[in-house]
């Protein structure tokens, strides 16, 4: 086994040592079982939704396998057999039920991973071009990130949540002249927004990075200035 998903801390663990393929594969496998597969241990066992071993790892192995043939990474040596293993005498009909949580899941996969690569290319893109940014995220709209928003850092530690890269979007880069501050830009994008600035009023929860000499520091928005 490379990686497991831990249903009880909600944690992603990949074995040290594999080959940098079959890191990115079984990252996407147990990234998989979290989006499909997770269990609310707290609740009571009728209500708990869980799905048999073997259609859990055939769903994951075949989202991984698609994901990674969309990027142009052939783990067909590993996924097929791990597949033809774990789906030994299952119905056809169990089979086709999954098929399109499948394509359900690795589409999302594919369509956030792409979005990362997008956000990437267009950081480094903006720091050549531009040398010091600043970027601003603010929480992605969603059920997921409904406790998460205009909320004080300290109220968030009180609560045990966490600020994640993964609530968040980039909407804003833009150059970082040398006499700028995080006031300048929380006074700019609250008083006199820039036309092509499509987010919200920069508010408590959203965070402010600054990229300065090839450095990077990420400030919470909060009711008091923080880093985070």
């Amino acid at each position: 086994m490379n990686g497991y998903f831990s249903l009880t801390d909600k944690r992603i663990a990949i074995k040290e040592g594999v080959s940098e393929l079959q890191a990115v594969k079984t990252a996407i496998h147990e990234i998989a079982h979290a989006k499909l597969h997770d269990v609310d241990l707290n609740a009571p066992p009728e209500q708990q939704n869980r799905v048999d071993r073997h259609t859990c790892e055939v769903e994951a192995e075949s989202v991984a396998y698609t994901v990674c043939q969309h990027f142009g990474l052939d783990t067909s040596d590993y996924s097929f057999g791990y597949v033809a293993g774990w789906s030994s005498g299952k119905e056809m009909t169990e089979l086709k039920a999954s098929l399109e949580t499948i394509q359900t899941t690795a589409k999302e996969l594919i369509t956030e991973i792409e979005g990362h690569f997008t956000e990437l290319q267009q950081q480094r893109q903006a720091e050549q071009e531009q040398g010091d940014t600043f970027s601003i995220y603010q929480l992605k709209r969603g059920d997921e990130t409904r406790d998460l928003r205009f909320e004080p850092y300290d109220r968030l530690q009180a609560a045990g949540l966490t600020i994640d890269r993964v609530n968040y979007e980039l909407v804003y880069t833009a150059p970082l002249t040398k006499d700028m501050t995080l006031g300048d830009i929380w006074e700019r994008f609250n008083i006199d927004h820039p036309a092509d600035f499509k987010g919200h009023s920069l508010s408590v929860s959203d965070i402010v990075v600054l990229h300065q000499n090839d450095e990077d520091t990420a400030h919470y928005v909060d009711s008091i200035a923080s880093s985070v």
